[in-house]
């Protein structure tokens, strides 16, 4: 069914969309913005059977299915490879860089939330229109999705709808043996 919903999706300007997120990546390839925006182009190039998890939710999920799971943040983000690279490089340990990596996203998300809450009200009037008319309700949960994406962009992942719901059982169970 979603990839029916991607083939229309698609070919009702969904590839545009896209292509403009892709350009827009390109341009900002120097800022921390560049990732979050190939997210975005990826989320519009074929949203159906797609999911938005936090880097850290996939961090914690990774732990506690390895059997590892820990409340310290630090850690979550500590055992990315970047960290533990960019670590080395800068001779900084790699748990404090990633404890600064957080707090920069969360800065450079701040930042964003002006020009985020309007491409969210964008996505979310382009919902409201497709529900309205009866054709379109199949894509108003996509361009929700597209919204939620649009406000807080750093440090979130496009992946599959699988992988994703594989990463809240798992964070469901980990909350159940708290």
């Amino acid at each position: 069914m979603s990839s029916i919903g991607n083939f229309f999706w698609f070919f009702s300007l969904g590839w545009l969309g896209a292509l403009l997120w892709a350009t827009m990546a390109l341009l900002f390839c120097w800022t921390p913005y560049a990732v979050s925006f190939l997210q975005m182009a990826k989320l519009y190039l074929a949203p159906f059977g797609k999911d938005i998890v936090s880097l850290q939710d996939i961090a914690r999920a990774k732990k506690f299915l390895k059997g590892a799971a820990d409340d310290e943040a630090a850690d979550e983000t500590a055992d990315q490879a970047w960290v533990r690279t960019a670590g080395a490089y800068l001779k900084v340990p790699p748990t404090e860089l990633a404890i600064w990596a957080k707090r920069l996203g969360m800065l450079f998300n701040v930042l964003w939330i002006p020009f985020g809450l309007i491409l969210a009200s964008i996505a979310l009037a382009h919902a409201f229109f497709l529900a309205v008319t009866v054709v379109g309700i199949p894509f108003v949960p996509a361009s929700l999705r597209i919204a939620r994406l649009s406000v807080w962009p750093i440090g979130q992942r496009v992946v599959d709808k699988r992988y994703g719901d594989l990463i809240r059982d798992a964070l469901y169970n980990q909350s159940l043996r708290a």
